[in-house]
């Protein structure tokens, strides 16, 4: 192994030990008052050490955030997406419920990071991260979708259409747990009940009196 090759690896093992350390310290309410300093003291490094792998706080958050995304992108990914268009889209919207509901400190960070005041004020890379992640979620659905309606199913809209309204109820999901109507019914009941909230969007008819697409609308804004 070469020099430059022990170097990066060292760089990266210690931006992973930043992360983990940061995460460690998001589980109680108080978690945005965590510094820098105490961060960099759980990692046991150097305060200006950080500053070598990110330049704000909010860039560390934001790190976390895109490592929660790519972890629940990687179980979606996994899923069998053999046989029947819905199944599939039912086991997938499964997966991020799941992950979305289940208790991790991830959560307060990637609700965090989803506002769009955070978002405009990231670097350019980490914006387009973020857009990526979203938009292969987008496009996983949106293939599976587009395997129903070759078989003649969820015609009534373009397959993109059908897969943001998904997500969008997904997005929500989160919340139903808040919710107090909701609270009798538990992580499952929460997450059974978020799975066929998005699922029926497949079946919704375009609103009367306009004819644009949501693609369409999203481009316009």
């Amino acid at each position: 192994m070469g020099i430059h090759e022990r170097r990066r690896r060292d760089f990266e093992r210690r931006e992973t030990e930043l992360l983990e350390a940061a995460l460690g310290m998001l589980d109680h309410d108080r978690w945005l008052a965590v510094t820098i300093d105490q961060i960099a003291e759980a990692a046991e490094i150097g305060k200006g050490t950080i500053y070598k792998h990110f330049t704000s706080k909010d860039e560390l958050y934001a790190r976390l955030a895109l490592a929660f995304q790519r972890r629940l992108l990687g179980e979606v990914a996994a899923v069998d997406f053999n046989g029947d268009a819905e199944a599939s889209i039912r086991r997938a919207c499964e997966v991020v419920v799941r992950a979305q509901l289940e208790p991790s400190p991830y959560h307060r960070v990637v609700e965090y990071c989803h506002r769009g005041d955070f978002r405009r004020l990231l670097p350019e890379t980490l914006r387009a991260a973020f857009d990526g992640a979203e938009e292969e979620l987008v496009g996983t659905l949106t293939r599976l979708v587009q395997q129903g309606q070759a078989g003649g199913r969820w015609t009534q809209l373009p397959a993109r259409d059908h897969a943001l309204a998904i997500v969008a109820v997904l997005a929500g999901s989160t919340a139903l747990a808040r919710i107090r109507a909701c609270r009798g019914l538990g992580r499952e009941g929460c997450a059974a009940l978020a799975v066929e909230g998005a699922l029926a969007v497949l079946e919704r008819r375009p609103g009367s009196g306009h004819g644009r697409t949501l693609a369409a609308a999203g481009a316009e804004g």
